[in-house]
């Protein structure tokens, strides 16, 4: 292996055919053996790149010229699409990442969950690959230069960006028109103000200035309404909500779907933010209980299990790792099913432990980052349970991004 990294030297052309593309968006092909990554190509490519970085085991390199291109390979309609660190994915047929996305899920739970002999149904497509984001957060400089936008993709500066192609046409209008007015020294905007969040929802477009130390102007709103299907939420403008509210409603169904409700469960959803999943699925159980950290996502949780008609849901405030440590005297009865929701990170090793002490016969698992779904699912799967079904879906068309809801029994 050293012999063959001699070979190689930063600033070094190569040429490669890419093989497939990587979760987080990079191309993959292979050098000699070694394994080459490639911003911005396309599975079944053929290009030429600058090696910019030696590693061990791989190469990264810059991409330099297309020699074949893929017959999945389209214009992106984003300006500063391959500087702003938001979409890695809009220089490919939405078809195509869709395939890619769907074939990244499996290799990940293959790979680090070692899983096999699970069902994995096709990836569900978003109704709109663009204009889908109806919350956005745009970040603000206006001192010696102005500019407004995004974090580029080195994360270390702001890309200016005159309008976001994945954000909802009314959140595009607000921000070009309070783009113009900061720039004309026209906006009412504390001097703090940082970074600015909008939200796109039943009474239109609102928008929060936020300060890196905190500050926050809610301009008077305590709340945002936000309603999908026969149900109204109340979120509030800091609390988190999905994205691309069109996807919220086949996301719901397949975690119904996945729990297999007879009626006459106890529901546990864990990390439950504004109470997405209780409130949809409270009244097809007999009692359900959100557990969730943030102080305020549970007080408009309990008004949205209120205002939505539930009697049957109670919302505990604090870590889920703190729930469980206190869960055999906290919980009433046996809990019958489990919906695990986290971050990015995964559960914490502590969570999945109080579970399979719990004996809960099924759970289902919803994450928005596979390597670590894939880590958590492959302890679960050591300590007696088993995966069932899997479920791609894509909220996030044009970026690395992909939801995923497995389905796990005892």
């Amino acid at each position: 292996m050293e012999t063959r990294l001699k070979r190689y030297a930063v600033s070094d052309l190569i040429e490669l055919k890419v093989d497939s593309v990587a979760f987080g968006g990079e191309a993959v092909g292979r050098l000699d053996g070694l394994v080459v990554f490639v911003d911005g190509a396309i599975d079944g490519e053929k290009v030429q790149a600058e090696i910019v970085q030696v590693k061990k085991k791989y190469l990264k390199a810059r991409l330099l010229k297309i020699l074949e291109p893929s017959p999945f390979r389209v214009k992106p309609p984003c300006k500063v699409f391959g500087e702003c660190g938001g979409c890695q994915y809009q220089h490919m047929d939405y078809a195509h990442q869709l395939s890619v996305k769907e074939a990244q899920v499996r290799e990940i739970l293959e790979r680090i969950g070692r899983l096999k002999n699970f069902e994995m149904d096709p990836i569900k497509a978003s109704p709109h690959p663009y204009g889908y984001r109806t919350r956005v957060d745009f970040h603000l400089v206006n001192e010696e230069s102005f500019k407004m936008g995004f974090i580029d993709q080195g994360g270390r500066d702001i890309v200016d960006v005159e309008e976001c192609p994945i954000s909802s046409p009314a959140i595009n209008r607000s921000y070009q028109n309070l783009r113009d007015e900061i720039r004309g020294g026209r906006a009412q905007l504390p001097l703090w103000t940082q970074e600015i969040k909008f939200w796109d929802v039943e009474e239109g477009v609102h928008y929060f200035p936020l300060g890196h130390e905190g500050q926050v102007d809610l301009q008077g709103r305590s709340f945002l309404k936000i309603k999908i299907r026969d149900r109204v939420f109340q979120v509030h403008p800091l609390s988190f909500f999905q994205v691309n509210v069109e996807m919220i409603p086949g996301l719901v169904d397949c975690v119904e779907d996945f729990l297999e409700l007879e009626g006459n469960e106890f529901l546990l959803d864990c990390y439950s933010g504004v109470g997405l999943f209780t409130v949809f699925l409270g009244a097809r159980v007999r009692r359900s209980w959100g557990v969730e950290w943030d102080p305020e996502a549970v007080r408009v949780a309990r008004i949205n299990a209120q205002i939505n008609g539930l009697r049957n849901c109670e919302f505990w405030q604090g870590s889920t790792e703190k729930f469980f440590k206190k869960a055999k005297a906290t919980l009433p009865e046996k809990v019958d099913r489990v919906i695990l929701d986290p971050t990015r990170a995964g559960c914490h090793k502590t969570v999945l432990e109080s579970l399979i002490a719990l004996g809960v016969p099924r759970m289902v698992y919803v994450s928005c980052n596979p390597t670590t779904l894939a880590r958590d699912l492959a302890f679960l799967c050591q300590n007696g349970y088993q995966l069932e079904r899997v479920q791609p879906l894509d909220l996030f068309p044009q970026t690395r991004h992909c939801e995923v809801v497995v389905s796990l029994k005892k």
